[in-house]
């Protein structure tokens, strides 16, 4: 069984039914622990590698979930992605009434797929791993960062939270150029904000677009594809978005 005690690290071994996040014989030191109390992502380590579970795996993140940091370094099964969101994972850190900090996902090999799901309070960086979107919908993002780049496909559709919503950046990190993709009829659908630092946010026809606010400079332009439609109120006066036909 886990303490609940920080530091917190656990590793994926696969041992009980190989398959759900919250089979506590699935990891060596328990499920994750709750992230909130930690002070820092650093504090509550998840890590799925192929080191004890040697043959690709599919491991699915249903129902409510949370922790610090997750280190993806896998080989994906031939059958989908190594990492299937389809619950909630919270990532959130010291949340306090003036805020939380950040929790990591480092995806260093393998893919980390949001099938459906919802992810919260995380900063996910591609180092040589995928984020995708699943089929499912919605996917709700809430309160993240994106650090690599993005395709929106499949005809899902992605919601930004009213609260907070999402910023995308390169993998060097914040301010670092990065592609987002929006093509088959997919919808990126945002009733908080997109904050993208010298992205280029490309749309493929057909797909849908409605950015209640896209907070990425005063002057963006625009030059959409006709099936696309694209409703932008930008106010931050930082590095122009420039929305342009997939190619």
């Amino acid at each position: 069984m886990a303490t609940s005690l920080y530091p917190f690290t656990t590793t994926w071994t696969g041992a009980g039914d190989g398959t759900n996040w919250s089979d506590p014989a699935n990891w060596s030191n328990g499920v994750p622990l709750p992230s909130a109390p930690a002070t820092d992502a650093s504090q509550d380590i998840a890590t799925i590698d192929n080191s004890v579970d040697t043959a690709p795996f599919g491991l699915v993140i249903a129902g409510s979930q949370s922790a610090g940091e997750i280190d993806l370094n896998v080989t994906d099964p031939a059958s989908g992605p190594a990492v299937s969101l389809t619950g909630t994972l919270n990532m959130s850190t010291n949340v306090q009434p003036t805020g939380s900090g950040f929790g990591h996902i480092n995806l260093t090999s393998g893919t980390f797929e949001i099938d459906g799901g919802t992810l919260e309070g995380a900063e996910v960086t591609e180092k040589g791993g995928t984020l995708t979107f699943g089929g499912a919908s919605p996917i709700t993002l809430g309160g993240d960062i994106i650090d690599g780049n993005v395709a929106i496909d499949n005809g899902v559709t992605v919601v930004m939270a009213a609260s907070n919503g999402a910023v995308f950046d390169g993998v060097g990190g914040y301010g670092t150029a990065t592609d987002v993709t929006i093509s088959g009829g997919a919808t990126l659908s945002t009733v908080g904000s997109i904050s993208a630092a010298k992205s280029m946010c490309r749309l493929a026809a057909p797909c849908r677009s409605m950015a209640a606010r896209c907070t990425a400079g005063a002057a963006a332009a625009r030059s959409l594809p006709t099936a696309a439609r694209l409703m932008s109120r930008t106010a931050s006066p930082s590095v122009p978005i420039t929305f342009s036909r997939a190619r």
